[in-house]
């Protein structure tokens, strides 16, 4: 995946971190959502459960191979631990996320 996409998913998660985080700390909320599938490129759902995080990835077709996937994980979890400053041992993924809508 192009660099630009990485720096438009670090743009676009900061920003709504920004925003929502004052709104959870101004209402006493410690447990929200901070990113939910925003950019069709990172289609992730992010939790924050007070000092731990929750990250699920939708099922799509993304067309990598196993090893593209990996690192694309690897470094999507890495933009999403440098924004939210949450520990890697604090964190909790789960891998294709299916969606049902009724």
């Amino acid at each position: 995946m192009q660099e630009e996409k990485y720096k438009m998913f670090h743009n676009r998660l900061a920003k709504v971190y920004r925003h929502v985080s004052k709104q959870a700390k101004r209402l006493a909320v410690s447990c929200y959502r901070v990113y939910d599938h925003d950019l069709p490129e990172f289609p992730f759902c992010i939790e924050i459960y007070e000092d731990k995080l929750y990250i699920a990835e939708y099922r799509r077709r993304h067309g990598m191979t196993d090893e593209e996937h990996e690192k694309w994980i690897e470094k999507s979890i890495d933009t999403i631990t440098d924004i939210l400053a949450i520990k890697k041992e604090n964190i909790s993924v789960k891998f294709n996320f299916i969606v049902i809508v009724f």
